[in-house]
């Protein structure tokens, strides 16, 4: 890369390999845009570099530097768009001509009309208007469509076999959003892609990206409203035309109050009746098919699948919808990445689930990701270990690892096979921990004869030994072991990135404070996480803030075991921000249980200084209380931090009185499944509430009665 070109790494790191993405903008936007842009990008994507030109750089560098870029990222200004300025009047346009990909990024507001007329329809962003979860969330979702392998991509956006075009006016997005959703729990709809204008890359021309999703679908689903006899009207001049000459089967969806629909609809349904939608679409994807398989050699499949469905034996047309592992781990990543099906955890787990099951690698070795943070399901390191197990299973084939010569196959069974340990260690598996130990010492004899022995291997293998004998509860000889991984990992620092130096301090740190608390040294514990957080607490990327949040999380509830309430509300506020930064990422998303437990435990921080941000804390928490407490079997410290949040909820003012006896009552229903002495406890208290709130509810009604009585006086 030419040296007219600055740029930004998570780190700080070489450039060197990493995915480029170019910052393009007006000169004077450079201060106040780079800083923001770069970290949100990073963030989301550390393994890429920013590159941008500096008041110092050559106004007309050589285009072999643009050239090379992935992806360009456009704050779009007043000034961008109405001064003469390189970026808008050289290098859009270079972008363009070489179908490089443009993120234009709204960076003021009341600009889109203008952008349009200057730089075209081209979809873009707007950083400050709606959420900041939003934003990341569509950020994420552009950056993982630019620079995700396109090969990578490919294969996922092919793995569905029908496509769905749904048209709606902006209005009525809201309504629209609920579609897929109800179209996808039919089973046998899973793998059928709802496209509208949500999947547009940022930077495509609107209209020849909306044709050409429309000309590669098999059903045009319409949202017929009142907004949609309202005039001008893209839905009904553009899209249905176009899908009428095409000859597209239509399913009007009516919503909203609305009673009329287009006539060129061939079957009609309300959004309220889910179930007809679901047989509706089903019916004319068959006829689609049908009519498909006549012109084409490509359709008999599905034509033959969906005649399947629509006979009277669903149960012999199963056998053919059994998709290839592959075809299951593509539609896994899909759902988990929002790639033309909206975002869904728990579906991806199932996808993946089923893949791994018929022997697929990456499933496998996803899932155990996916149990050991707790993603789309509850953390579970018993079946996260079970999952890395199998991977590791399947990639050896039944061959010892000892045969393996190649260094980068070497460095990631010695990556697969620390992780297996550290699940297994999670678990209490302490039996099987030996086996994973003795692969690890194998593999580290090897990378050592090969020179390729990642810097921190020696840190790594103090830190097993440390939770060994923490296991064996040999607690001085783990305290040893953690005090000197933290030395030798002074001694590679030079060798390691500062990034990943930070983050290997905070994990030794968090599995000191483990042992300590293990031991019942609780102070000890909390020292422990404050060291592991202060490690974390300025460096970038998601790998940082996820243990920003865990460490946050955990210290949190520790110094409000030990009533240090000043110092806990600043560290959970300080995980509540890593977990908002997190909510968006597939890997690292905060788990239901740890935000229940964040969000519970602000609650009770704030109920006596502010019972409205309470009122709003402990609703958050509720929004899990389902899939966790009524919908599961909740450990006892969950059972007893419900009771807790509830027992709170039933003593805010913010809630209305019978709210609050709901809360009481429900308090105190738990309770009986906690422990004697808290169950004594809890029970007592709620009990007491509950008779103030009696005696206050009856107070409230004789001073009604009295004032409609004597009237209210002056």
């Amino acid at each position: 890369m030419s040296q007219g070109l600055s740029y930004r790494t998570a780190g700080g790191i070489s450039p060197r390999g990493l995915s480029e993405v170019y910052l393009c903008c007006h000169p004077d936007d450079l201060e106040s845009c780079l800083e923001p842009v770069a970290r949100d990008i990073l963030e989301i994507k550390p393994d890429s570099a920013v590159w941008y030109r500096t008041p110092e750089s050559p106004a007309d560098g050589p285009e072999e530097d643009l050239e090379r870029m992935e992806l360009f990222v456009i704050p779009v200004t007043r000034r961008f768009l109405e001064t003469g300025n390189d970026a808008r009047c050289r290098e859009l346009p270079f972008a363009l001509e070489q179908h490089i990909p443009v993120l234009p990024l709204l960076w003021e507001e009341g600009l889109e009309q203008l952008f349009d007329e200057v730089c075209g329809e081209l979809h873009t962003l707007a950083p400050h208007a709606g959420s900041a979860a939003g934003y990341r969330r569509k950020l994420r979702q552009t950056l993982d469509g630019t620079l995700l392998d396109a090969d990578l991509r490919y294969h996922i956006r092919n793995s569905f076999d029908t496509h769905i075009f749904l048209s709606y006016r902006k209005k009525d997005r809201a309504l629209a959003e609920r579609i897929p959703v109800l179209i996808h729990e039919d089973t046998l709809l899973e793998n059928s892609a709802v496209w509208f204008d949500d999947h547009l890359f940022p930077g495509e021309n609107f209209d020849k990206a909306l044709a050409d999703m429309i000309r590669h679908s098999s059903v045009f689903l319409l949202l017929a409203t009142p907004a949609l006899s309202e005039t001008p009207n893209y839905v009904t001049e553009h899209e249905l035309p176009l899908a009428k000459s095409l000859g597209l089967p239509v399913l009007a969806v009516t919503a909203g109050g609305a009673d009329a629909y287009p006539p060129e609809a061939d079957a009609v349904c309300s959004l309220n009746e889910p179930q007809k939608l679901r047989d509706q679409l089903k019916e004319l994807l068959h006829k689609a098919a049908v009519s498909h398989a006549a012109a084409a050699d490509g359709y008999p499949l599905l034509s033959e699948r969906l005649t399947g469905l629509m006979g009277g034996d669903i149960g012999e047309s199963l056998p053919d919808l059994i998709l290839a592992p592959q075809q299951h781990y593509y539609l896994g990543l899909a759902y988990l990445n929002g790639i033309d099906v909206e975002t869904d955890r728990a579906r991806a787990l199932k996808f993946l689930q089923i893949s791994a099951k018929c022997g697929y690698p990456d499933a496998a070795r996803l899932l155990s990701v996916f149990y050991a943070n707790g993603i789309g399901t509850a953390r579970d390191t018993v079946r996260a270990a079970h999952w890395q197990e199998h991977y590791l299973d399947l990639l050896d084939d039944g061959n010892e690892t000892g045969g393996e010569t190649d260094e980068n196959t070497l460095l990631a069974r010695y990556s697969e096979y620390n992780s297996l340990f550290l699940y297994r260690a999670a678990a209490g598996q302490t039996e099987q921990l030996a086996e994973a130990q003795e692969k690890l010492c194998l593999l580290t004899q090897r990378l050592e004869l090969t020179g390729a022995l990642p810097p921190a291997a020696g840190v790594e293998e103090l830190c097993r030994e440390g939770i060994l004998a923490a296991l064996d509860r040999e607690w001085d000889t783990a305290e040893a072991r953690y005090r000197d991984a933290l030395e030798l990992l002074g001694e590679c620092r030079d060798r390691l990135m500062p990034a990943e130096y930070d983050i290997i301090t905070a994990q030794i740190g968090y599995l000191r404070s483990d042992s300590a608390y293990d031991c019942g040294s609780y102070d000890n514990a909390i020292l422990r996480l404050q060291e592991a957080l202060a490690a974390v607490q300025d460096t970038p990327g998601e790998t940082a803030a996820f243990w920003r949040f865990l460490c946050g999380t955990q210290l949190g509830g520790l110094l409000m075991q030990k009533i240090r309430l000043p110092e806990a509300e600043p560290v959970l506020r300080t995980a509540l921000e890593a977990a908002e930064r997190l909510e968006s990422s597939p890997a690292l998303a905060p788990s239901a249980r740890d935000l229940y437990l964040l969000h519970g435990r602000l609650g009770l921080l704030a109920a006596g200084k502010d019972p409205e941000e309470a009122r709003d804390h402990l609703l958050a928490a509720q929004r899990y209380d389902r899939e966790l407490i009524r919908g599961g079997k909740p450990d006892p410290e969950l059972l007893f931090e419900s009771c807790r949040f509830l027992f709170q909820m039933g003593n805010l003012s913010t809630f209305s009185y019978e709210e609050r006896e709901t809360f009481l009552r429900e308090c105190r229903t738990r309770a009986d499944s906690l422990s004697r002495n808290d169950r004594i406890m809890l029970r007592n208290m709620a009990s007491v509430s509950l008779k103030k709130l009696k005696i206050a509810g009856t107070g409230s009604k004789i001073k009604k009665g009295l004032k409609s009585i004597f009237g209210s006086r002056e």
